[in-house]
């Protein structure tokens, strides 16, 4: 049986590409939610790892400048850019890259 955290990462793994299929399609709003919500999942699967949930997205907050551009993808009206989105996905990719390593090493 495959362990909650392992989920999560698997889920991660399928946000990233979600995201990285609306970026190439130019939907960068949808791209970035997306983008978040990869290194969202992949944290909470860490923290899984180590015994503790968050069930909240402030429990998860070195996500910031990645959160406040899914924020205004989902709830402002302004189109974020493709460098914007972008960078979004390329962090997120670093996010849950570093998480996988991390996991993959027993650290957790």
């Amino acid at each position: 049986m495959t362990a909650g955290w392992e989920k999560a990462l698997e889920r991660a793994d399928d946000d990233l590409e979600a995201a990285s299929q609306l970026f190439r399609s130019g939907h960068f709003a949808q791209a970035c939610s997306r983008a978040y919500f990869a290194a969202f999942t992949s944290a909470s699967g860490a923290l899984l790892r180590l015994g503790e949930t968050r069930s909240k997205h402030a429990g998860i907050l070195q996500l910031r400048w990645l959160f406040d551009l899914r924020n205004r993808a989902d709830y402002q009206w302004d189109p974020l850019t493709k460098e914007e989105a972008g960078e979004a996905l390329a962090g997120a990719r670093r996010f849950v890259g570093a998480v996988r390593v991390w996991m993959d090493r027993g650290i957790a």
